[in-house]
């Protein structure tokens, strides 16, 4: 689906954004997990590697791939 489709599915169903066709998951370095939110954090950015929460961080940045791509799923 559309980044807009994932927003609108992530904010009714609680679960977190990812895109398939990301660079970094390809390369098998992590996993970058999206919950959009309308609060001070904006877009929370959660990373995973071996399938665990290593870290999170604030206000992400879509890149212009990351805006056009329609390879975005929700996870838990």
């Amino acid at each position: 689906m559309n980044i807009q489709e994932a927003t609108k599915a992530s904010i009714e169903t609680g679960k977190l954004m990812v895109r398939k066709d990301d660079p970094f998951n390809r390369k098998g370095i992590s996993e970058i997990r999206i919950n959009p939110t309308d609060g001070p954090d904006c877009c929370v950015i959660h990373v995973v590697k071996n399938g665990k929460e290593v870290r999170r961080q604030r206000c992400w940045n879509p890149q212009a791939a990351d805006l056009v791509s329609e390879e975005w799923i929700l996870v838990d």
